[in-house]
């Protein structure tokens, strides 16, 4: 990085927030209230964001509108040149996949003593 990009520094370079999904989002209006909720992080200087799953989530975690909702923000994330990265650890440990590992192999199941 040189001094002309501390001015103004590539998106990789600026502050990432988590971007939370865990509403429920069943409406086109949801949708679109998402996309005017990343258009003003753009619009205030972030880079990045990371599309993140939290505790309190209501739209299933993994469904078929999961899916369909992170495309949408990827796609629109593209369109703002805004950088979009999946935080894929709903809700901790990294992997667990918001319990769908567990609940299919539970032998995948963290252990300590």
């Amino acid at each position: 990085m040189n001094l002309k990009d501390l001015k103004n520094p590539p998106a990789f370079d600026r502050p990432w927030p988590l971007f939370v999904l865990n509403g429920e989002y069943d409406e086109d209006k949801d949708l679109i209230h998402l996309k005017e909720s990343l258009e003003a992080l753009k619009r205030t200087g972030f880079g990045g964001v990371y599309l993140h799953p939290r505790p309190g989530l209501i739209t299933n975690y993994l469904s078929s509108r999961w899916f369909e909702l992170i495309e949408a923000l990827i796609l629109h994330c593209i369109e703002l040149e805004l950088i979009p990265a999946l935080y894929d650890e709903n809700s901790y440990p990294s992997g667990g996949a918001g319990g769908h590992v567990c609940s299919i192999q539970p032998e995948t199941r963290a252990r300590s003593i």
